[in-house]
């Protein structure tokens, strides 16, 4: 049997986390990786209950 995995893509907004939606930090807490960068990870790092992958501009495509 082959296992299925979802990508769920969450945005951030503006970047205050007053903004992020109920359903999108129900998505964040329930990941099993939460990748972004830095600035973005920031504004939900509370949310976030799996791995977080780190990214930039020279590692986006391989983190992804």
């Amino acid at each position: 049997m082959t296992e299925v995995r979802a990508i769920d893509v969450v945005g951030v907004g503006p970047g205050d986390p007053q903004y992020l939606t109920l359903y999108g930090r129900e998505l964040i807490a329930a990941a099993d990786y939460v990748s972004g960068f830095r600035t973005v990870l920031g504004t939900v790092t509370e949310h976030i209950r799996g791995q977080t992958i780190v990214l930039d501009y020279r590692n986006q495509a391989d983190g992804l």
